[in-house]
């Protein structure tokens, strides 16, 4: 759940898109980026702490890549993407760079078609 929506915001796209961000951060590290005992205080922790650095779970994930889904779960919604139309031209964008610079680490991020295929660029 987005900050704003725990808060009782209103909720828009935006939204949408910090949870496909908690997602693509679970499906690269195996595990959610908040761990409470309580549903409440995970959602505080989504409120209030910073999110784990992704780079600190998987060393082997492009830096750009980090920085993408960084982007999709700032707190401050206003430094989210825009839409998933943005957020997928980011991820187009990070996998032509990695392509082009020869980046094996993107590669094997990138690539792994079964469980991410939604990252390859149209």
């Amino acid at each position: 759940m987005s900050p704003e929506h725990a808060r009782g915001e209103g909720v828009d796209i935006r939204t949408d898109l910090y949870s496909l961000g908690v997602t693509i951060f679970e499906m690269l590290t195996g595990q959610v980026p908040f761990k409470a005992k309580s549903a409440i205080n995970v959602l505080r922790m989504h409120c209030e702490e910073e999110i784990p650095d992704i780079l600190e779970e998987r060393e082997d994930i492009p830096p750009n890549v980090a920085v993408v889904i960084r982007m999709a779960l700032a707190k401050n919604r206003d430094e989210r993407f825009i839409d998933a139309t943005e957020m997928a031209s980011a991820m187009a964008k990070v996998q032509r760079h990695n392509r082009a610079s020869g980046h094996s680490r993107a590669h094997r991020c990138l690539h792994a078609e079964s469980r991410r295929e939604w990252w390859t660029a149209p």
